[in-house]
């Protein structure tokens, strides 16, 4: 499958507030130095880090975080690598399997490294390839929980209700990734969602707020509005913001990242609770002072 090239974004018709943090974004390459893997399933532009910096510019942010795509699977060298020549601008969450030693999670943390992405999607494994499950974090929770590192977690909210009380009990700090990717269908009434919000508003879990993919309504995608704003009510602390730029595997209807800011200053309406999410809570959760 091949994406779309990103859009050159519009500026956000709102400034976004001084030292913004774009929570969710991907690089790749160089590639003469950083192939992706074999069995990706999907292709991909060569987009390193100093493209993203364009980005971040071009929508007025001050910094990012930066995951491992899925096509590298576990392999992080461009992602340290580009954390490494941005100390001060990116932070990153990488993908390792259960057999990295503790040696090379420290060293990775050094770098810039905040957490681990785990993904739990059984229904969508072959879409997925190159993803780490929920055995490798057990395995590794005891060495995340020294390092301070978080878990990631990419997957439906119906699953992580099933499975709460066992990753809860790891003792580290959980961040569901696309908003625990509800289905707008159902809306916010329903239960898996509710259970969400409840560790959402009693501090148990952070949330990224990555809304577009959940959407049949671009460019506007407001059948994700009242989600993003019942987790605002619910706890705006724990919350943050993510562009998932550049849109893989996107064929169609490519968003723009200024717009994407937009509705997120639109659907938070309040210039105190965006700073939260776009500039006070990601330099908690990912290490900035």
């Amino acid at each position: 499958m091949t994406h779309l090239l990103p859009l050159r974004p519009t500026f956000p018709s709102r400034t976004p507030p001084r030292g913004a943090v774009d929570s969710h974004a991907h690089v790749f390459g160089p590639l003469d130095r950083f192939p992706v893997a074999a069995g990706r399933s999907y292709d991909v532009f060569e987009l390193p880090a100093e493209r993203y910096l364009e980005l971040l510019d071009g929508i007025g942010f001050a910094r990012g975080v930066l995951v491992t795509a899925s096509a590298y699977g576990a392999d992080n060298r461009a992602l340290v690598h580009a954390l490494s020549a941005y100390p001060a601008r990116l932070r990153g969450v990488a993908v390792v399997s259960d057999r990295v030693t503790s040696g090379e999670l420290r060293a990775m943390r050094d770098a810039g490294v905040r957490g681990l992405r785990f993904t739990h999607l059984p229904e969508r494994a072959r879409q997925f390839t190159g993803t780490v499950g929920y055995a490798a974090l057990t395995k590794l929770a005891p060495v995340m929980r020294e390092l301070g590192l978080h878990a990631q977690l990419w997957t439906l909210g119906s699953l992580f209700a099933a499975q709460q009380r066992e990753l809860l009990d790891l003792g580290i700090p959980l961040v569901l990734d696309h908003m625990g990717l509800p289905d707008p269908a159902r809306g916010t009434g329903d239960a898996a969602f509710q259970t969400l919000l409840g560790l959402l508003a009693d501090g148990r879990v952070w949330v990224k707020l990555v809304a577009y993919r959940l959407s049949q309504r671009h460019p506007d995608y407001d059948d994700v509005r009242a989600f993003h704003e019942a987790m605002l009510e619910a706890n705006p602390d724990q919350l943050v913001w993510g562009s998932d730029w550049p849109h893989v595997r996107m064929t169609e209807q490519m968003p723009d990242d200024g717009r994407l800011v937009d509705l997120c200053l639109d659907w938070t309406g309040d210039e105190a609770l965006a700073r939260k999410v776009l500039v006070d809570n990601p330099a908690r959760l990912y290490g900035w002072r």
